[in-house]
C-alpha cells in the first residue's frame, strides 16, 4: 500500500511527455468536473463528520468531482456502526443527487438493504422493485428475494432468486450465495405470505 503521509514525487502521466493538446483537454475535463459536480466543498462536507475532533486532519491529492463516493462510504460506516437512519440519509442524498446512474443504482440497492434491516419490509420491497440499469438487475432481484423471504412469501422470493440467478454469470462471485438462499427456501409450492 502506498504511504500517503508524504506527497509523491513520482512522474505522473501528465508529466511524462504527454502532448500539450492532450494535457490541456485533460485539465479542461478536470475543471468541468470540479465546477459542475460539486468541487472540493462537497467532499469536505461529506467527510466533516469523520473529521470531528481531529486537531489537524490532512488530505493529500484528493481528486473528486463530487462527494457521492464519500457519501457511500459514510453510509457504509453508519450501517456498520448500527446507525441505519444516518446510512439511509447518506444513500438518499446520492440517489436524489447528480450522481451517475450507476452510482444512484448502488445507492438505491443499498437503501433497500437498509430498509430491510430496519424491518421496513414494504418500503424495502418498493426500493428493490424499482427499475434498475441492466447490470444491477440481478442484485435488485436478490434483495427483492431477501425482502419477500422476510415477509414469508417464499414462492415469490423463490422467483426473485431464480431471476437473480438467470441474470448472473456462471462465475459471478455471489452466485453461490444466491443459490444457497434459493435452496434454503426448499422446493415447495407456497402461495405467499402477508406483507409487513
Amino acid at each position: 500500500m502506498r504511504d500517503l503521509a508524504r506527497r509523491s514525487r513520482e512522474t505522473e502521466l501528465l508529466d511524462a511527455g504527454v502532448p500539450a493538446e492532450e494535457a490541456h483537454r485533460s485539465l479542461a475535463d478536470l475543471r468541468f468536473v470540479n465546477r459542475y459536480l460539486g468541487d472540493w466543498s462537497a467532499l469536505r462536507a461529506a467527510l466533516a463528520p469523520l473529521l470531528d475532533g481531529q486537531a489537524a486532519p490532512r488530505v493529500l491529492d484528493v481528486g473528486c468531482g463530487s462527494a457521492e463516493l464519500a457519501s457511500l462510504l459514510l453510509a457504509r460506516l453508519a450501517a456498520d456502526g448500527g446507525d441505519l437512519s444516518a446510512a439511509s440519509q447518506h444513500l438518499d442524498r446520492i440517489a436524489g443527487g447528480r450522481a451517475p446512474d450507476a452510482l444512484k443504482a448502488v445507492a438505491r440497492l443499498q437503501k433497500a438493504r437498509v430498509l430491510l434491516a430496519q424491518g421496513k419490509l414494504d418500503e424495502a420491497l418498493a426500493a428493490a422493485s424499482a427499475d434498475a440499469p441492466p447490470p444491477f438487475r440481478p442484485a435488485f432481484a436478490e434483495v427483492r428475494g431477501d425482502v419477500l423471504a422476510a415477509r414469508g412469501d417464499t414462492a415469490t422470493a423463490r422467483q426473485a432468486y431464480q431471476e437473480a440467478l438467470q441474470g448472473l454469470g456462471e462465475t459471478a462471485p455471489n452466485r453461490a450465495l444466491v443459490q444457497m438462499k434459493l435452496d434454503d427456501l426448499g422446493a415447495g409450492s407456497e402461495t405467499g405470505g402477508a406483507g409487513s
